[in-house]
């Protein structure tokens, strides 16, 4: 753009001033086309940045729902109250009734990909995406997430030892210690484990 802008000004002070016209009108078309560069690369800036904090927002939205799915598949039963939680926790959190519905659709992809390669790839990926929310979320937030995904485990009233071990799995690859589920997954007597 700098050079185009240079070469009008050129060309328009020429026409004004002969010689001397055109060296001023190539530093003006300069100056001008440093200016107009300049707002364009903020704004592409801007747009890049944007675009970033959406695609660490998306990831983080998988990588949450994939973490609730490893909590909901543990006991081997998909409960309806155990997705009414899930439904419910994003509702409270400000998301919209588009991404709910997004979110029961990754439930349910999750789901099918546990169903076609098994529990080895299964475990890499909750993995990754534990890496993921690890390195986005100071360690307080993902001590919230981990009590969130106790809620998980207790909504059909019954917390299995496969959903305590999934959970503290959660946490070891979240980087915090494990038993820090124990206090969120403590469980009053009308429970089972």
């Amino acid at each position: 753009m700098n050079c185009i802008t240079c070469l009008i000004g050129s060309a328009i002070g020429s026409a004004i001033g002969g010689p001397a016209g055109a060296f001023i009108g190539f530093w003006i078309g300069g100056v001008i086309g440093g200016i107009i560069g300049n707002s364009d690369e903020e704004q592409a800036q801007k747009v890049n940045f944007q675009a970033q904090r959406q695609q660490e927002a998306d990831n983080f939205f998988e990588a949450l729902m994939m973490l609730s799915a490893h909590v909901i598949l543990a006991d081997g039963k998909i409960m309806h109250s155990e997705m009414e939680t899930v439904r419910n926790f994003l509702r409270v959190n400000g998301f919209n009734e588009t991404m709910v519905l997004r979110g029961d659709q990754l439930l349910k992809s999750h789901f099918d990909y546990y169903k076609t390669y098994g529990q080895y790839s299964w475990e890499n990926r909750v993995r990754t995406a534990c890496y993921n929310v690890s390195a986005t979320l100071p360690v307080e937030y993902r001590i919230q997430l981990i009590s969130y995904l106790a809620e998980i485990a207790k909504a059909d009233k019954k917390v299995d030892t496969e959903e305590i071990d999934a959970i503290h799995f959660i946490a070891a690859n979240l980087g915090l210690d494990p038993s820090i589920a124990d206090q969120f997954l403590s469980i009053s007597d009308t429970y089972s484990s």
